[in-house]
């Protein structure tokens, strides 16, 4: 919903993305994620995503309930679900690992994985959310998007 964020990914941290906001592949939406998701999730069956991300200043720890109910609730998580491709990526920052979280994404019919970054002080994780690309409900760890074998994060340990 910032598009200073955008200005800033295609100048002074262009080096740090990989110019990925110019990359042909890309779509730069400016919107309310949620309102974006829910609207692709119901109407857009023709441009479903490759992947979300969420890597917000709130994360899931505290659960899908109140205000973080629209991006980590129940209903928020099925629809992330319905707005990905086949095989398509959901990854979600959190501030700390989450069971309760983790269980509500493979609910949400998710094969999840989590990802730990950083050492020291509080412990972030990221969630790798895969939705099923074929006809196991469990979907594959070892895949990506379009069922492409998946690249190492070199970000993530």
């Amino acid at each position: 919903m910032n598009p200073v964020i955008v200005k800033w990914c295609r100048g002074p941290l262009a080096h740090l993305t990989g110019g990925a906001v110019d990359d042909p592949r890309v779509t730069v939406v400016i919107d309310d994620v949620a309102a974006r998701i829910r609207c692709v999730a119901k109407k857009d069956m023709e441009n479903r995503f490759d992947a979300i991300i969420l890597d917000l200043y709130e994360g899931p720890r505290r659960g899908g309930t109140g205000r973080r109910s629209y991006l980590y609730g129940d209903r928020a998580l099925a629809l992330s679900h319905l707005a990905l491709k086949a095989g398509g990526v959901f990854a979600v920052w959190s501030e700390d690992p989450n069971k309760t979280f983790e269980k509500r994404l493979k609910a949400a019919r998710f094969s999840v994985s989590l990802q730990r970054a950083g050492r020291g002080g509080r412990s972030h994780a990221v969630y790798i959310a895969q939705k099923p690309s074929g006809p196991k409900a469990g979907g594959s760890r070892k895949t990506g998007p379009a069922g492409r074998p998946a690249r190492p994060n070199r970000f993530l340990k």
